[in-house]
């Protein structure tokens, strides 16, 4: 554990603020696209469609394009409306994850630094209203760069004005906490609230009870 206490507090979106629900996504978009969950995958994967939308390369119109294109289908079969709808029933708030971040809000700056695209951080900003905690959000279409790549941090660091060695960082993936050490910030895996909450009260964010 670190020698000091961080004076920012970077957090992931999926798996760590909020569960992602891969039956719910696949059970809403299957009968949308009149297609199995692995067909989907087949189709739609190796496109960059995702990457591109995470990277705010296209629009939410574009990418939902995008997604006609590849499956070979029309506006009318797959209304915009419709497929917002469907993308965004992939999250299943995290209470517990409400009421550390309202704990923390008072006492410590906190960014949401997520790999996302527009129309999954709409929705969980409508259906998360913990959210509001936050100091500021960052996303991977918002900075034009994924994580791990060091771009990303790079960028995280000079909008919010911190020196790496200031911030502490949690998400649910080893290689983006490994993009994260590398640029100099403390990083650490969590994939549930009860681990969030006890590597808080190791390095000095939550009291011990």
């Amino acid at each position: 554990m670190p020698s000091h206490t961080p004076e920012m507090i970077f957090w992931d979106l999926g798996n760590v603020l909020v569960t992602l629900d891969f039956d719910s996504l696949y059970g809403e978009l299957c009968p949308l696209f009149g297609l199995s969950q692995q067909e989907i995958k087949t189709l739609l994967f190796p496109t960059g469609i995702f990457d591109r939308v995470n990277r705010g390369m296209t629009t939410p119109e574009e990418f939902h394009q995008e997604v006609l294109d590849a499956l070979d289908k029309s506006a009318e079969d797959i209304p915009y409306n419709r497929f917002v709808d469907a993308w965004g029933s992939f999250f299943i708030p995290r209470p517990k994850m409400g009421t550390v971040l309202e704990q923390l809000a008072p006492h410590i700056p906190m960014w949401l630094l997520s790999n996302t695209d527009p129309l999954h951080h709409q929705r969980c900003q409508q259906m998360l209203p913990y959210l509001d905690h936050l100091t500021g959000q960052l996303t991977s279409y918002g900075l034009k760069a994924l994580k791990p790549e060091a771009l990303l941090y790079q960028r995280a660091l000079e909008q919010t004005g911190y020196r790496p060695e200031q911030t502490v960082f949690f998400d649910d993936k080893q290689e983006n906490i490994e993009g994260a050490k590398a640029m100099g910030m403390q990083a650490y895996l969590c994939t549930t609230a009860d681990e969030c909450i006890g590597l808080l009260k190791d390095i000095g964010l939550l009291p011990v009870t």
